[in-house]
């Protein structure tokens, strides 16, 4: 666990700078030091102590993704940004769930399993995110925020259901 630890401060790391260079380039410095401050506090703030923090975090981070493709229309360096992002929410909570797992061969199955589950997850929005690049839709920024809470809505709903069936399979 603590070369995971190491690894998801290396992906905040990344995320944090991959979101903050549009605005560098824009010259929007606010905006620049809020997506590095965001970095910073995800880092230094234990998840474990505060389960809320690492997913105010992502939120944060997404949302000046965001903030950086309609500014900027840099989406090149924000994708690949919040994709790290994800990746390191995801990782945090994994470790904290292995925290609680005690027989080390569950342990390194689960582990196993759950990171294969996450890079199909990563290459798939990576895919998703290049088809994206190709088309173009003229949209207001309320109407994609309201598409991308449905979808987490959705997938929280699916990652609920695979989880009970997960537990109780008939």
């Amino acid at each position: 666990l603590h070369r995971m630890r190491w690894i998801v401060r290396i992906l905040i790391t990344i995320a944090a700078i991959l979101i903050a260079i549009p605005f560098a380039m824009d010259e929007a410095w606010p905006w620049m030091a809020t997506a590095l401050l965001l970095g910073v506090v995800w880092i230094v703030v234990p998840a474990h102590s505060y389960g809320w923090s690492s997913s105010l975090c992502l939120l944060g981070l997404t949302l000046l993704a965001g903030a950086a493709v309609l500014r900027t229309e840099q989406i090149a360096w924000v994708l690949p940004g919040v994709l790290a992002a994800l990746a390191a929410w995801d990782l945090t909570a994994l470790m904290e769930r292995l925290d609680t797992t005690e027989a080390i061969r569950e342990r390194t199955a689960y582990l196993r399993d759950h990171l294969l589950q996450l890079t199909a997850v990563l290459m798939a929005a990576w895919m998703l995110g290049l088809l994206a690049l190709q088309i173009t839709m003229p949209v207001s920024f309320l109407w994609t925020l309201g598409r991308v809470l449905l979808l987490v809505v959705g997938l929280s709903v699916v990652t609920r259901a695979a989880r009970r069936t997960e537990r109780d399979p008939l």
